[in-house]
């Protein structure tokens, strides 16, 4: 009887321990092992209703427009604002976190998380800081630089403007729980040394800028909505840059072609022929190899794209023209061939 109390307490003990341990598991937060360590302490505000963050973004420089690749890079400055009203804290001046800090500060309070939508990958970060002001404003500093994809879709290159966009997406906060909202989009700084036509480099002058704020799904989070950014600025080449590198040297080419057509030299005996097949045949040939050359050596300052634009339509021009040119050669040498051997043979 007494060992059979004894096995029946052992059995209340046993389950009791199981089940307070059951108990623990089912109230522990899981967190997702991919996300960065400074992350792990970010609470929800979803409750609250969504945080609205303040987005401020400066292009200090655009440069490497790659049409044929389809892509750009940029250095740039952006500032993200938010409000914690429980970090409220007692000083005249704000608390300013530089390096390892400014993890450990995030680690510790709700803070906003943005991904370039659109980036070919990983943005560089130059340098950042984070400032805590007394009524518990925060402002997050960063410079990155990054290589941006673009849409060539431009049929009257070398004519009309490109619009260049830099997307700005949330990627762990919902909008049910944050919103970016962009109040500053600037190219160059308005006060610096420096305005908005030295920030392109290369052959291309800024038109226009402008930002608008959507949202987009993802797979994340059983595809809810996430608050998107996007910053977008025309651009247009410069016409000096196309004048010397395409249309001066396709419309010599073509000039060239039609002058060795209409006053080269004709063979009125055997020893004018070769004189004959150098100037209008091999000139002809060294013509059109020219432009396929040319039309290389241009292959950045060529967007690729599916259909034929402004640029294709003058190669295709130039091209047409010089092999017309070529035939009319050959036949017409052909013809004097052909005449000359039937004239032997009577």
């Amino acid at each position: 009887m007494k060992r059979n109390t004894l096995y029946f307490l052992l059995y209340i003990i046993m389950f009791s321990v199981l089940g307070i341990q059951s108990s623990k598991s089912e109230n522990k937060i899981l967190v997702d092992p991919l996300l960065p360590s400074h992350n792990e302490g970010i609470k929800s505000k979803a409750s609250s209703g969504p945080e609205e963050v303040a987005v401020c973004l400066i292009l200090e420089e655009v440069y490497d427009i790659n049409i044929s690749k389809g892509d750009f890079n940029i250095v740039a400055e952006t500032t993200l604002k938010w409000h914690e009203h429980e970090h409220i804290i007692e000083s005249d001046k704000p608390i300013i976190f530089t390096g390892s800090d400014i993890d450990k500060k995030l680690s510790k309070i709700w803070h906003p998380t943005f991904t370039i939508y659109n980036a070919e990958s990983p943005r560089q970060t130059q340098n950042r800081s984070l400032n805590h002001f007394p009524d518990g404003h925060f402002e997050l500093y960063e410079k990155f630089n990054a290589t941006i994809a673009m849409n060539t879709d431009i049929r009257t290159y070398l004519f009309g403007t490109l619009d260049l966009n830099i997307e700005f997406s949330a990627f762990i906060y919902t909008s049910e729980e944050m919103v970016l909202k962009p109040i500053l989009f600037e190219i160059g700084h308005e006060h610096g040394n420096h305005d908005k036509y030295e920030v392109i480099k290369g052959n291309w002058t800024i038109e226009s800028h402008h930002s608008k704020s959507t949202s987009v799904s993802g797979l994340n989070f059983g595809g809810k909505p996430f608050s998107h950014n996007e910053f977008h600025f025309e651009i247009k080449h410069d016409f000096v840059d196309v004048l010397q590198k395409i249309f001066i040297p396709i419309f010599s080419l073509m000039i060239i072609s039609i002058i060795i057509n209409v006053f080269g030299p004709f063979a009125r005996d055997d020893e004018e022929i070769n004189d004959y097949a150098d100037m209008r045949i091999g000139g002809q040939l060294t013509l059109l190899l020219t432009v396929f050359a040319l039309k290389f050596s241009l292959g950045e300052d060529i967007p690729t794209t599916h259909y034929l634009n402004l640029i294709d339509l003058i190669f295709i021009t130039s091209m047409l023209l010089i092999t017309f040119n070529l035939l009319t050669s050959i036949i017409i040498l052909y013809w004097f061939n052909t005449g000359k051997y039937e004239q032997d043979k009577v």
